[in-house]
């Protein structure tokens, strides 16, 4: 993904990984400290040690999250800003696009509203799963170290098992970018309602609505409800 959207990939979203991993390195520390916190309790030993270290870990957590929501920000702008440039680097002086409607109001939709939308929700949703991923996989290491090794086993077959579940959703892929194909179908069509509206020009509006309509109800099963 970030061969082929170097721009995603930029230095705000490197600090965020960093803050992200001390983040969860902090959070795993804390599992540590009250997993051996709670093994002497059951062996008539309290550690105020491990008690203190706790308390701790759950303050100092907070820090690296903040920095992590705050180059996460940075890093969308980053990123959106990256896409603005190498829309305008495409598409430089290349005036053979000029008449050609329909490729000007899908890449202007996508320019104006769809990529901000798009570059967001494709960065919190990279950002949760890096964190459940390192929250999972440092807990687990955390569990062996401290308590039986053989737990290890268990967290192996569900990911097996959770892997075998998600894969066949492979479809999901197709039907997202159909999903955005149409949307931005829709979001072109409606870029022209001023013009359409407007004027009252009963011809243009005529094949407005119609189209309109067509991008509204989609055979894809995407479907919305169109007032009459």
């Amino acid at each position: 993904m970030f061969t082929k959207y170097p721009y995603l990939l930029n230095t705000e979203l490197k600090i965020t990984a960093l803050c992200l991993c001390i983040q969860q390195l902090i959070v795993a520390s804390s599992t540590y400290f009250i997993a051996r916190l709670a093994a002497g309790v059951g062996q008539g030993e309290i550690s105020m040690l491990y008690a203190v270290l706790f308390v701790i870990s759950l303050v100092v957590v907070y820090v690296p999250a903040y920095f992590c929501m705050v180059y996460l920000e940075r890093a969308k702008y980053t990123a959106w800003l990256g896409y603005i440039k190498r829309f305008e680097d495409k598409f430089l002086g290349r005036v053979g696009f000029y008449p050609d409607d329909t490729t000007k109001q899908t890449s202007l939709a996508m320019l104006s509203q769809e990529s901000k939308a798009t570059i967001d929700s494709t960065l919190n949703t990279l950002f949760e799963i890096s964190s459940l991923l390192l929250n999972i996989v440092l807990n687990i290491l955390v569990f062996v170290l401290v308590l039986d090794s053989s737990i290890l086993l268990g967290y192996v077959v569900g990911v097996l098992l959770a892997f075998c579940y998600l894969n066949q959703f492979g479809k999901l892929d197709k039907i997202a970018k159909d999903a955005q194909n149409n949307r931005l179908n829709l979001i072109a069509w409606l870029n022209r309602a001023w013009d359409n509206v407007v004027l009252g020009n009963q011809y243009s509006q005529h094949i407005y609505q119609t189209h309109l309509k067509i991008n509204l109800i989609k055979p894809s099963g995407l479907m919305c409800i169109v007032s009459r």
